[in-house]
Protein backbone atom coordinates (compact mmCIF):
# COMPACT_ATOMS: atom_id res chain seq x y z
CA UNK A 1 0.00 0.00 0.00
CA UNK A 2 2.74 2.43 0.98
CA UNK A 3 5.87 2.92 -1.03
CA UNK A 4 7.61 4.70 -3.85
CA UNK A 5 6.38 4.46 -7.47
CA UNK A 6 8.56 1.40 -8.01
CA UNK A 7 6.85 -0.32 -5.06
CA UNK A 8 3.28 0.40 -6.03
CA UNK A 9 2.74 -2.76 -8.07
CA UNK A 10 2.95 -4.86 -4.90
CA UNK A 11 3.01 -2.25 -2.13
CA UNK A 12 4.94 -2.38 1.09
CA UNK A 13 1.96 -3.68 3.06
CA UNK A 14 -0.93 -4.33 0.66
CA UNK A 15 -3.05 -6.23 3.21
CA UNK A 16 -2.49 -3.90 6.19
CA UNK A 17 -0.84 -6.64 8.21
CA UNK A 18 1.65 -4.31 9.89
CA UNK A 19 0.42 -2.05 12.75
CA UNK A 20 2.65 0.70 11.41
CA UNK A 21 0.50 0.92 8.29
CA UNK A 22 -2.61 1.70 10.34
CA UNK A 23 -0.73 4.49 12.11
CA UNK A 24 0.31 5.84 8.72
CA UNK A 25 -3.29 5.76 7.50
CA UNK A 26 -4.32 7.70 10.59
CA UNK A 27 -1.51 10.19 9.96
CA UNK A 28 -2.70 10.74 6.40
CA UNK A 29 -6.25 11.37 7.66
CA UNK A 30 -5.37 13.67 10.57
CA UNK A 31 -1.86 14.97 9.92
CA UNK A 32 -0.54 18.05 8.10
CA UNK A 33 -2.16 18.78 4.76
CA UNK A 34 -5.13 16.48 5.30
CA UNK A 35 -8.28 17.40 3.41
CA UNK A 36 -10.40 15.48 5.94
CA UNK A 37 -11.33 18.55 7.97
CA UNK A 38 -13.27 16.71 10.69
CA UNK A 39 -10.39 14.30 11.32
CA UNK A 40 -7.62 16.92 11.20
CA UNK A 41 -9.41 19.45 13.41
CA UNK A 42 -10.62 16.88 15.94
CA UNK A 43 -7.22 15.32 16.55
CA UNK A 44 -5.24 18.56 16.42
CA UNK A 45 -7.40 21.44 17.66
CA UNK A 46 -10.18 19.99 19.77
CA UNK A 47 -8.95 20.40 23.33
CA UNK A 48 -11.68 18.55 25.22
CA UNK A 49 -10.28 15.31 26.60
CA UNK A 50 -13.78 13.89 27.01
CA UNK A 51 -16.61 14.72 24.63
CA UNK A 52 -19.98 13.74 23.27
CA UNK A 53 -21.21 13.54 19.69
CA UNK A 54 -23.06 16.80 20.27
CA UNK A 55 -20.17 18.72 21.81
CA UNK A 56 -17.83 17.69 19.00
CA UNK A 57 -20.43 18.52 16.35
CA UNK A 58 -21.09 21.92 17.97
CA UNK A 59 -17.37 22.73 18.07
CA UNK A 60 -16.83 21.73 14.43
CA UNK A 61 -19.84 23.74 13.31
CA UNK A 62 -18.55 26.88 15.07
CA UNK A 63 -15.18 26.53 13.36
CA UNK A 64 -16.75 25.85 9.95
CA UNK A 65 -19.04 28.88 10.27
CA UNK A 66 -16.04 31.06 11.00
CA UNK A 67 -14.00 29.82 8.06
CA UNK A 68 -16.31 29.03 5.17
CA UNK A 69 -18.70 31.40 3.36
CA UNK A 70 -21.08 28.46 2.94
CA UNK A 71 -20.40 26.12 5.89
CA UNK A 72 -21.74 22.56 5.85
CA UNK A 73 -24.97 21.83 7.66
CA UNK A 74 -25.17 20.38 11.16
CA UNK A 75 -26.44 17.13 9.63
CA UNK A 76 -23.38 16.85 7.37
CA UNK A 77 -20.97 17.49 10.20
CA UNK A 78 -22.91 15.12 12.43
CA UNK A 79 -22.47 12.33 9.90
CA UNK A 80 -18.74 13.01 9.81
CA UNK A 81 -18.60 12.87 13.61
CA UNK A 82 -20.49 9.57 13.65
CA UNK A 83 -18.09 8.15 11.06
CA UNK A 84 -15.04 9.30 13.03
CA UNK A 85 -16.29 7.86 16.31
CA UNK A 86 -17.24 4.53 14.75
CA UNK A 87 -13.86 4.39 12.99
CA UNK A 88 -11.84 4.66 16.20
CA UNK A 89 -14.09 3.42 19.00
CA UNK A 90 -15.09 -0.21 18.68
CA UNK A 91 -17.60 0.11 21.49
CA UNK A 92 -19.25 3.24 20.09
CA UNK A 93 -22.85 3.57 21.14
CA UNK A 94 -25.22 2.65 18.34
CA UNK A 95 -22.63 0.60 16.46
CA UNK A 96 -24.01 -2.30 14.45
CA UNK A 97 -22.65 -5.49 15.99
CA UNK A 98 -22.87 -7.22 12.62
CA UNK A 99 -20.92 -4.50 10.81
CA UNK A 100 -17.26 -4.92 10.00
CA UNK A 101 -14.95 -3.10 12.40
CA UNK A 102 -12.84 -0.32 10.97
CA UNK A 103 -9.18 -1.34 11.33
CA UNK A 104 -8.39 2.08 12.82
CA UNK A 105 -10.17 0.89 15.95
CA UNK A 106 -7.09 -1.23 16.65
CA UNK A 107 -5.11 1.95 17.37
CA UNK A 108 -7.00 2.56 20.60
CA UNK A 109 -7.15 6.34 20.18
CA UNK A 110 -10.77 6.85 21.28
CA UNK A 111 -12.64 4.95 23.98
CA UNK A 112 -16.24 4.94 25.10
CA UNK A 113 -16.65 6.73 28.42
CA UNK A 114 -19.96 7.11 30.28
CA UNK A 115 -23.29 8.76 29.55
CA UNK A 116 -22.86 8.61 25.77
CA UNK A 117 -19.48 10.27 25.95
CA UNK A 118 -16.07 9.41 24.52
CA UNK A 119 -12.50 10.18 25.48
CA UNK A 120 -9.16 10.39 23.73
CA UNK A 121 -6.61 7.88 24.96
CA UNK A 122 -3.48 9.96 25.59
CA UNK A 123 -0.24 8.23 26.48
CA UNK A 124 2.22 5.62 25.20
CA UNK A 125 1.36 3.77 22.01
CA UNK A 126 3.38 0.54 22.22
CA UNK A 127 2.58 -0.54 18.64
CA UNK A 128 3.55 2.83 17.09
CA UNK A 129 6.90 1.99 15.43
CA UNK A 130 9.73 4.48 15.98
CA UNK A 131 10.19 4.70 12.20
CA UNK A 132 6.60 5.92 11.79
CA UNK A 133 7.04 8.47 14.57
CA UNK A 134 10.23 9.79 12.91
CA UNK A 135 8.49 9.91 9.54
CA UNK A 136 5.69 11.93 11.10
CA UNK A 137 8.09 14.21 12.99
CA UNK A 138 10.08 15.01 9.84
CA UNK A 139 6.90 15.49 7.82
CA UNK A 140 5.69 17.99 10.41
CA UNK A 141 9.10 19.73 10.42
CA UNK A 142 9.07 20.08 6.62
CA UNK A 143 5.47 21.33 6.75
CA UNK A 144 5.71 23.91 9.52
CA UNK A 145 9.42 24.76 10.12
CA UNK A 146 11.29 23.75 6.97
CA UNK A 147 13.76 26.64 7.21
CA UNK A 148 14.59 26.13 10.87
CA UNK A 149 17.68 24.29 12.08
CA UNK A 150 15.96 23.32 15.34
CA UNK A 151 12.56 22.14 16.47
CA UNK A 152 11.35 22.29 20.06
CA UNK A 153 10.07 19.28 21.90
CA UNK A 154 7.04 21.34 22.86
CA UNK A 155 6.10 21.78 19.19
CA UNK A 156 6.54 18.07 18.47
CA UNK A 157 4.29 17.20 21.39
CA UNK A 158 1.61 19.90 21.36
CA UNK A 159 1.50 21.91 18.14
CA UNK A 160 -1.17 21.50 15.49
CA UNK A 161 -0.08 18.86 13.00
CA UNK A 162 2.55 17.39 15.33
CA UNK A 163 2.97 13.66 15.97
CA UNK A 164 2.21 14.25 19.65
CA UNK A 165 -1.22 15.61 18.83
CA UNK A 166 -2.12 13.36 15.91
CA UNK A 167 -1.01 10.18 17.72
CA UNK A 168 -2.24 11.40 21.14
CA UNK A 169 1.11 10.85 22.83
CA UNK A 170 2.04 12.27 26.21
CA UNK A 171 5.26 14.24 26.61
CA UNK A 172 7.15 11.30 28.13
CA UNK A 173 6.33 9.15 25.11
CA UNK A 174 7.56 11.87 22.73
CA UNK A 175 10.79 12.19 24.72
CA UNK A 176 11.31 8.42 24.59
CA UNK A 177 11.20 8.46 20.79
CA UNK A 178 13.48 11.49 20.61
CA UNK A 179 16.07 9.84 22.85
CA UNK A 180 16.80 7.46 19.97
CA UNK A 181 16.61 9.88 17.06
CA UNK A 182 20.38 10.36 16.72
CA UNK A 183 20.92 6.63 16.14
CA UNK A 184 17.92 6.44 13.79
CA UNK A 185 19.25 9.29 11.64
CA UNK A 186 22.96 8.47 11.88
CA UNK A 187 23.40 11.74 13.83
CA UNK A 188 21.83 13.89 11.11
CA UNK A 189 19.41 14.87 13.86
CA UNK A 190 20.39 15.26 17.51
CA UNK A 191 18.27 15.65 20.61
CA UNK A 192 19.17 18.01 23.47
CA UNK A 193 17.39 17.41 26.75
CA UNK A 194 18.46 19.78 29.53
CA UNK A 195 16.54 21.81 32.13
CA UNK A 196 16.90 24.85 29.84
CA UNK A 197 16.66 23.35 26.34
CA UNK A 198 14.63 20.50 24.89
CA UNK A 199 14.95 20.44 21.13
CA UNK A 200 15.91 18.46 18.05
CA UNK A 201 18.58 19.97 15.80
CA UNK A 202 19.72 19.08 12.31
CA UNK A 203 23.45 18.77 11.75
CA UNK A 204 23.34 19.02 7.95
CA UNK A 205 22.19 21.80 5.63
CA UNK A 206 18.96 20.03 4.73
CA UNK A 207 16.45 17.98 6.66
CA UNK A 208 16.42 14.23 6.07
CA UNK A 209 13.76 12.86 3.72
CA UNK A 210 10.87 11.50 5.86
CA UNK A 211 10.37 8.60 3.44
CA UNK A 212 13.82 7.28 4.38
CA UNK A 213 12.41 5.93 7.61
CA UNK A 214 9.53 4.13 5.92
CA UNK A 215 11.72 2.55 3.25
CA UNK A 216 14.10 1.25 5.90
CA UNK A 217 11.26 0.02 8.09
CA UNK A 218 9.30 -1.86 5.43
CA UNK A 219 12.34 -3.23 3.65
CA UNK A 220 13.62 -4.48 7.00
CA UNK A 221 10.30 -6.18 7.70
CA UNK A 222 10.47 -7.94 4.35
CA UNK A 223 13.97 -9.33 4.88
Amino acid sequence: MFGSPSDRASGWDPFLEDPGSLWLLHWQLAGPGSLAFTWAWTFNCFREYEFSRQSLTDALLRVAEGRAPRPPSRETIGRDVDCLIHSYSRDAEGADEDALDCPLGELGLVRHSVDRRYAFVVGPKPDLPPAVFYYAALSYWHWRHAGSATLSTHDLAYAEGSPGQVFKLDIDSVLAYLDRIADATKSRLTFTDTPLVQQVARTSDVLPDPMTFLRRYYHGRRS
